[in-house]
């Protein structure tokens, strides 16, 4: 068990967000990846505190609802202890709710911890922090044909909006039917080799084109403007990417 743990924590250590660092529960990976037709999925958690905890866990729609009633999947135990470097298994399990056949569908799996009171402090004022830490769970139907990241990167557009030069936006065309989650972003300038604005994430729905806002940005038409990125695949790991984007005249 105790060879188990540290798989886990070093599996972390290599694909996880910087925002991770901060739970005491971690788990095995950093996203689910549900295919149509399974039965069920489990999920391995660790509990790195140096103290016990208690455990709530629950999908929803990313509200951090744990009232949340239109969850596709249940998850087994909904409410576990865990003893400090202690390692759980959960199940996830679809329930049968018809989902969209032609693009995959996002929900978020949560992972509330409370960290348990010892009896001498409840005489005494304490301060008590819980922590909620969540995962992407991803419906995949089985009629889509799982493209490597590097072709869903090749799918996706970049360009100004068609309204004046100045633009204060950059469009992200997904025509694919996966959602696409893109960190680092930034638009670079090739002509002065600057750094012009910086995102830190942005999630790309599927057959979607959401708008990047460039506060406070003036850009030239006379430059030549790169984004630049990485994309996360289904095992967690990152890609760096980078396209051209032409200025509408």
């Amino acid at each position: 068990m105790k060879r188990f743990y540290q798989t886990i924590i070093l599996m972390l250590g290599l694909t996880c967000i910087p925002s991770w660092l901060y739970a005491g529960i971690l788990a095995s990976q950093t996203r689910v990846i549900y295919s149509e037709g399974e039965r069920e999925q489990t999920l391995m958690l660790a509990n790195t505190n140096e103290y016990p905890i208690l455990t709530q866990v629950w999908i929803d729609d990313g509200s951090n609802n744990a009232e949340f009633e239109h969850a596709p999947f249940v998850v087994l135990p909904a409410v576990f202890q865990m003893k400090p470097k202690d390692v759980k298994g959960i199940r996830l399990i679809f329930n049968g709710m018809e989902l969209a056949k032609d693009r995959e569908s996002l929900y978020w799996l949560n992972l509330y911890e409370i960290p348990a009171v010892k009896k001498q402090d409840l005489e005494h004022d304490y301060l008590n922090l819980s922590m909620n830490t969540q995962l992407k769970v991803y419906f995949r139907p089985e009629a889509l044909k799982v493209l490597p990241i590097d072709e869903i990167n090749r799918q996706l557009q970049f360009s100004f909006p068609d309204h004046g030069a100045q633009s204060a936006e950059i469009i992200i065309k997904n025509p694919t039917p996966f959602y696409v989650t893109a960190i680092s972003l930034s638009l670079f300038n090739k002509t002065k080799q600057t750094t012009v604005y910086e995102w830190l994430n942005i999630l790309l729905p599927p057959f979607e084109s959401p708008l990047l806002k460039l506060e406070n940005v003036d850009l030239n038409p006379s430059d030549a403007y790169v984004l630049k990125y990485h994309l996360i695949d289904d095992r967690g790991e990152v890609h760096a990417f980078e396209q051209a984007i032409p200025i509408s005249k």
